[in-house]
């Protein structure tokens, strides 16, 4: 009675399933992975099963992040270890969350360390990602209106134009020529582009090969992801400290299972400095995990408390840096796009009407 009972309830959530799950995604993918880390937490502080949950879950969404969430839970249901679960899902959860959760259960502090994640993994107000979709828009909608109009003047108006011209013996004017010049580079080179871009966005969003290009710049390419790794391994120390477990221990498990090889080969190397006698926070120091300032005042407390809540705020200030370079960056694409549209436009505009212009005075002396 009570399988057919469970057995009903998942028909009524399959059948409803139209109902659930948007067309398109309202919310930012940070979003749905605090969502999902929420669930998580609830679900190890209740003692409830993780599986059916997330699956609920993931009626509630479409496409990849869904496949993830049901991957995640048929993994689950075999393997009750969240870390090792999340690590076969890719993507599911950022690299770095799922690196906090893997050190938590190693040091047996996990509902503190998804604890701590639910403070520190709060989505913001997404105006960066805003600004980048109003720039992609604003040049999706653009560049092939301008384009259609241009090779309308390029195949209809200028032969027009140069047939006049040549029977009045005049020369087009210079600025229409570089255009023509400009549009028969365009012309000879778009379609070998079109289709090579094509194959590259079909490759990328429906293999493997998206999965392993994002997995090399977020491990081995350096850039903003520098940054996020030296705030990831503040976050992780302080998840250390949660669990009154040595430094070096904790330098050891990260040298081992750390996603990026650069930080696992820093941590490898404070291990070493450490098991010689080193000081801990100066061994970090030594290979960059850590600033010289910081080392000097993290080893000068005396409370593990006080040294979490240090390395809280400056991994939130290091997050709060990267958003300020992202916002500049994003600031200065808008208007630089804007800026070169509109020089096609107004070189488009000159090309259609120098050549009258030109025929008028021509014909008027």
């Amino acid at each position: 009675m009570v399988y057919q009972e469970q057995s009903s309830r998942q028909m009524v959530l399959i059948e409803s399933d139209w109902r659930l799950s948007p067309f398109l995604p309202i919310e930012p993918m940070s979003a749905r992975q605090y969502s999902f880390l929420q669930i998580l937490a609830t679900g190890l502080e209740q003692q409830l099963p993780i599986a059916p949950l997330t699956y609920a879950f993931a009626l509630e969404h479409r496409r990849r992040f869904r496949a993830r969430l049901i991957r995640f839970a048929s993994i689950i249901q075999v393997d009750p270890c969240i870390a090792s679960a999340l690590e076969k899902t890719p993507e599911l959860l950022p690299d770095e969350t799922v690196t906090a959760i893997r050190l938590g259960q190693e040091l047996g502090v996990l509902p503190e360390t998804l604890a701590q994640l639910m403070e520190t993994e709060v989505p913001s107000a997404d105006d960066v990602q805003e600004k980048w979709n109003s720039v992609i828009s604003y040049v999706i909608v653009l560049i092939p209106t301008l384009g259609t109009i241009a090779l309308g003047f390029c195949f209809f108006i200028i032969p027009t134009f140069k047939k006049m011209f040549d029977e009045f013996e005049l020369r087009l004017p210079t600025a229409s020529i570089l255009y023509l010049k400009l549009l028969g580079q365009v012309v000879v080179y778009i379609g070998p582009c079109f289709l090579a871009l094509l194959s590259f966005a079909v490759l990328y969003l429906f293999t493997p090969l998206g999965l392993t290009l994002r997995r090399l710049n977020r491990r081995y390419l350096p850039g903003a992801y520098a940054s996020r790794s030296r705030r990831s391994v503040l976050q992780l120390l302080a998840v250390s400290l949660q669990g009154n477990a040595p430094i070096q221990k904790t330098a050891t498990l990260l040298a081992r299972f750390h996603p990026a090889p650069l930080v696992r080969r820093r941590f490898r190397m404070a291990s070493q400095k450490m098991e010689s006698g080193c000081e801990p926070w100066n061994s970090l120091a030594e290979q960059n995990l850590v600033t010289d300032t910081q080392s000097q005042s993290l080893s000068a407390m005396k409370e593990n408390d006080l040294r979490i809540w240090t390395l809280l705020r400056l991994a939130g200030c290091r997050r709060a840096a990267e958003r300020r370079r992202a916002y500049t960056l994003v600031s200065l694409v808008q208007p630089i796009s804007i800026l070169l549209i509109a020089v096609m436009v107004l070189w488009t505009c000159f090309m259609c009407f120098a050549p009258l212009v030109s025929l008028i005075t021509a014909v008027s002396q």
